[in-house]
């Protein structure tokens, strides 16, 4: 595996962050949504009907708060963004055998999920998120 430099570890942990951020919180944002709809059931199914949806937007919880931790700078966000990515993947390898998602969705997942794995598990993104935050150098403008 290469291992990635300081400069291009300030590009790909905040694009590791926005991704945990946007996955995890379409994952809950769909999940609530199917809680919502499934309010109308009968009582007999609701217990049924709502365990894998709340079991779903629980489990993104940990990726979301991760994916802000990075954006801050927080070194405690590499640890529980690698938890998070493990406890979305098994989520979504569940959902995808109980038919509830599609395999083009799932493969995007799980590609999204083997970055971001790759991108934390660098041995210089924990000093990376150790030292202070600094701005991505940008070229000069000309006035």
């Amino acid at each position: 595996m290469k291992t990635l430099n300081e400069r291009q570890l300030q590009v790909h942990v905040p694009i590791a962050a926005w991704l945990l951020i946007a996955t995890n919180g379409l994952n809950a944002l769909v999940y609530l949504l199917t809680i919502a709809l499934s309010l109308g059931a009968p009582a007999y199914l609701l217990a049924g009907a709502l365990a894998f949806p709340t079991a779903m937007v629980l489990a993104a919880i940990p990726g979301l708060i991760a994916g802000l931790g990075l954006r801050a700078h927080k070194a405690w966000a590499r640890f529980l963004g690698i938890v998070g990515v493990v406890v979305q993947m098994a989520g979504l390898a569940v959902a995808f055998l109980r038919d509830d998602l599609a395999l083009p969705v799932l493969v995007v997942c799980a590609f999204v999920g083997i970055y971001t794995i790759l991108v934390l598990m660098q041995n210089a993104t924990a000093n990376y998120l150790a030292s202070p935050k600094q701005r991505l150098e940008t070229a000069p403008r000309h006035a």
